[in-house]
């Protein structure tokens, strides 16, 4: 009887809490991605090329120029610095002040069906690179990534994976505006 009254008192208990301050606050792009708001501007933005994806005639220069053409369309108002620029920047919270974007394609397949690929989007602070942190934290300056894979013909894999590149740094932008609070 007595464990009947304490399970009741519970139940009651959690009833009346979610009544009086109902759901639970959905977590915004401000509270996931808190350190976009610090990033002033981009000091590297690059593709790097992993399995056969050069072998199908896929060029890391051709992308990452895609992928920066990409980020002034999006990007309006964020600067994509020269190494020069970013080393100006000084004082102890520079590398907050610095970001990044990386992208990561990755291929298999040679023959003219199928090619599988991922194409990986990362971005984030180079903290744990200014900072002299090991090489084991910088992991932890990822702010943000996410992935796109797919399969196609060897001669459509240029297109496709520049259409996932497109999509990948439209979704960027936008939580990266959302979190600073301008979108």
């Amino acid at each position: 009887m007595k464990l009947a009254k304490i399970f009741f008192v519970i139940f009651l208990s959690v009833l009346s809490y979610s009544f009086v301050f109902g759901e639970e606050p959905k977590p915004t792009e401000q509270t996931l991605y808190p350190r976009f708001s610090k990033i002033q501007g981009f000091s590297y933005i690059g593709v790097y090329l992993i399995g056969n994806a050069e072998k199908i005639g896929l060029s890391e220069n051709e992308l990452t120029d895609y992928i920066k053409l990409k980020f002034r369309n999006n990007f309006r108002g964020i600067q994509l610095l020269t190494t020069d620029q970013a080393l100006k920047i000084s004082g102890k919270g520079r590398g907050e002040q610095l970001g990044y974007i990386v992208v990561e394609v990755f291929t298999v397949g040679d023959t003219d069906y199928p090619v599988a690929y991922h194409v990986q989007c990362r971005a984030g602070n180079l903290r744990y690179y200014f900072d002299n942190y090991p090489a084991a934290l910088m992991q932890h300056s990822i702010i943000w990534e996410r992935p796109s894979l797919g399969f196609c013909k060897k001669i459509d894999v240029l297109k496709n994976i520049k259409e996932s590149i497109t999509f990948l740094i439209e979704d960027l932008a936008i939580n990266f505006f959302k979190a600073r609070g301008e979108l």
